[in-house]
């Protein structure tokens, strides 16, 4: 749908998500969730076949009866220069199971304008599994249901500003 709606002039793709299942984990296509997901946060302000100035997808979090819902609310904007690069968790570099199509979203990008942190500071992904499992209502465990409930904002000016500081909201990736 996205060059459906780069047919039609839009300039900010708004992504509103109840995304279900754990976000450290394995996703619809098979793989790891985070990378996944860049493939439209992200890419919707880096591809060059589309034009959108922003990409905005804010994620609902916590646990619905037996229904877990996670993720990272993240903005991005496309010709950012900022100085920082950030990415979702478990994504600072592509693993030899990622799927060959899916490895360059791997590494963190300057484009996020602002990432809401997850639970936890980023890590191996086994760790991070672990986490997500612990998070999941009826686990039992200590932070059962713990999700980060936060927000991220931003004004998304047109024409969008490049030099603007880029990656609120998670510590500095690299």
């Amino acid at each position: 749908y996205m060059p459906c709606l780069n047919r039609l002039g839009a300039n900010l793709v708004m992504q509103d998500e109840a995304n279900p299942g754990p976000w450290a984990g394995v996703g619809g296509q098979g793989a790891w969730q985070p990378l996944e997901w860049m493939g439209s946060t992200w890419r919707a302000s880096a591809d060059p076949t589309v034009s959108f100035d922003y990409n905005v997808t804010p994620h609902l979090v916590g646990n619905l009866a037996d229904l877990a819902f996670d993720g990272q609310t993240a903005i991005t904007q496309r010709g950012l220069l900022g100085p920082r690069r950030c990415t979702y968790i478990g994504n600072r570099r592509a693993r030899p199971e990622d799927q060959p199509p899916l490895r360059r979203y791997a590494r963190p990008k300057r484009q996020f304008l602002a990432i809401a942190p997850w639970v936890r500071p980023d890590g191996p992904r086994e760790k991070l599994i672990a986490t997500a499992d612990r998070l999941n209502g009826f686990s039992g465990a200590r932070i059962e249901n713990d999700y980060l409930e936060t927000a991220v904002i931003a004004d998304l000016p047109f024409p969008r500003d490049r030099r603007r500081l880029n990656c609120r909201g998670v510590a500095r990736a690299g």
